[in-house]
């Protein structure tokens, strides 16, 4: 996402298959089903001689298929099919981006060969780091404020990620959301438009 570098977002995909040249042979490549950019990536993987070849994404037909997701303030329940086994769990952080992150830890856990249960249970005990969704809670006269810190870096994908976070967080003592944003830094020359763009996700939440 960040052009600063880059003609296009496919050219960063291009880029980001580079990756695909350093997989080892019976390695495995695992791919955003969501993204359109899926069908060059996964035509990538092949040319690269990666037979092994997994999706994830909410999109029906992923190898590791993010099903539903119900959020609250403190996390989100999932349902999930990996690799044709479907799983229900926990997730001790909100969002839905963090939720496909946990749908694909699950799917390479597996591929890795790791106990599913205990990847489940780890997934239930997961807190977010700090800068990328951690919360703190701030005790003042007349109430009180819950931080939600997205400070790790800026780009449009991760800010309206962390938006819809802000937007869906309640609990009741919620009164108002205030959001403090900086710049997103490395977009070149679509800088501008992709600034404007977040009025909209802004606005939803």
């Amino acid at each position: 996402v960040h052009l600063g570098s880059f003609d296009s977002i496919d050219d960063i995909g291009r880029a980001k298959a580079e990756i695909f040249t350093g997989v080892a042979p019976g390695g495995y490549a695992v791919i955003n089903h969501d993204d359109r950019r899926y069908p060059m990536l996964k035509n990538l993987a092949q040319i690269a001689g990666i037979e092994n070849r997994y999706s994830f994404g909410r999109k029906r037909g992923s190898d590791f298929w993010l099903r539903s997701v119900e959020d609250d303030a403190n996390g989100s329940r999932i349902s999930a099919r990996i690799n044709g086994r479907d799983v229900s769990y926990w997730l001790g952080i909100p969002g839905i981006h963090m939720a496909l992150n946990s749908v694909v830890a699950l799917g390479v856990a597996e591929l890795a060969g790791a106990d599913p249960d205990k990847s489940l249970e780890g997934l239930g005990k997961a807190t977010a780091s700090a800068g990328r969704g951690n919360r703190i809670v701030i005790n003042r006269p007349g109430g009180r404020i819950v931080l939600i810190d997205e400070s790790y870096n800026a780009n449009p994908a991760s800010m309206e990620a962390a938006l819809t976070v802000l937007g869906a967080f309640k609990d009741e003592k919620t009164k108002r959301r205030i959001a403090v944003l900086g710049d997103m830094l490395e977009l070149g020359r679509q800088s501008r438009k992709l600034h404007e763009e977040l009025a909209k996700p802004i606005s939803a939440a």
